[in-house]
Order: C-alpha cells, then structure tokens, then sequence
C-alpha cells in the first residue's frame, strides 16, 4: 500500500511526504503482525459502522416526520440495517472473489479499500480529469439501487403511518443527498482520489 501511495501524484510532488512515509515503512508492517492492533481495527470497524448506521437512521427519521410520516427510531433504525445487511453481504462476497481474480498490483491503495466492485459508472471518467464527475458516477451503481429499493421497502413495511410513496420519497431524497455530498467531497478532496 504504500508503494501504491508513493505513485500518487500529490505524494511524488512532495519530498517531505515521501521521506515520512518511507520512513513509516518499518512500523506499518510492525504493526499488521501485531495482533492486538488489527484486532483494535476490527473493534473500531464495528462501532464505526454502528455510529455511521444509527446517523443513517436518524437522517431517515428526520426525512420521515418532515414528511409527515409516523416512526419511532428504532423503527427507522431496524430499515436502515435492513437495507445495509444484504447490499453488504453481496459486496463481501464479491469483494472476497475479486480479491482472488486481481492482480494486487491493479488494486488502487485509495479506492481499493472500499470495494474492488465495478458496478457502477465511474470508469467512463478519469478521477484525475474530472474528480467531482467520478464521484457523482461512483454511487450511480446496481448495489446502490439495490440498497435504496431496500431502503423504501424497509420504510413503508416498518412505519404505520407511511405510505410506498412516502417511503420512495424518503429513500431517494437521502439518496440525492449522498449524492450531493459525494460530489462535494469530491470537489473538495479531488487531489486525493486522483
């Protein structure tokens, strides 16, 4: 991975950081062997999807009495896994496949992380040209669809008061809203995924 990172091109115009990161070599593969530090990922993986999740929900549960619906938040809660819980489990399971078929030389350090998945639109671009377009591109894919159709069956299925549209509603509003926020995180950190 760090190899990878050195190839960057905001890395190799700066000396400074090249020199910190060849000089971390030694304690970053120090630190994959230890056991109790890939452990402590783990653990800090766990929550920090818990967190990411149980926010998720409450974006959804704002959106829901905005509207008018009726949902307590555990309610919002419950969907909101709901919809993560399959879209997840097919990532991993192709992710783990890919991961078999890849050369890791064709693993991008950055985008690799996340997925090696191409579902989606963002190969008709190049990150490094047009870094706000591939981000908008990159959550206009199959399993994000899959994940809002989820999310509005989830939606309408635990809410009393909430009709399919109102669950489509909900579901494709926090969806073009993480598509705004893609593209602005885009916009703003375009050095980055180049």
């Amino acid at each position: 991975m760090i190899d990878k990172s050195l190839e960057m091109s905001y890395v190799q115009n700066n000396e400074k950081l090249r020199t910190s990161m060849e000089e971390g070599r030694p304690k970053a593969l120090e630190d994959q062997k230890n056991p109790l530090i890939r452990a402590g990922g783990a653990v800090a993986g766990f929550c920090g999807a818990l967190f990411g999740y149980a926010f998720l929900a409450a974006v959804f549960f704002l959106f829901i009495m905005a509207m008018g619906g009726q949902m307590n938040y555990l309610q919002v809660l419950s969907a909101v896994i709901y919809a993560a819980f399959p879209v997840s489990v097919i990532r991993f399971i192709l992710n783990s496949i890919l991961l078999f078929l890849k050369d890791p030389s064709d693993i991008h350090p950055v985008r690799g992380q996340s997925t090696l998945i191409q579902d989606n639109l963002n190969f008709l671009v190049s990150p490094a040209d047009h870094p706000v377009i591939f981000s908008i591109l990159g959550v206009l894919g199959v399993l994000w669809f899959y994940w809002v159709w989820l999310n509005a069956i989830g939606i309408k299925d635990a809410g009393e008061k909430v009709s399919g549209s109102m669950a489509w509603t909900v579901a494709l509003g926090v969806y073009v809203m993480l598509i705004l926020l893609v593209g602005i995180s885009g916009f703003l950190f375009g050095n980055f995924i180049s």
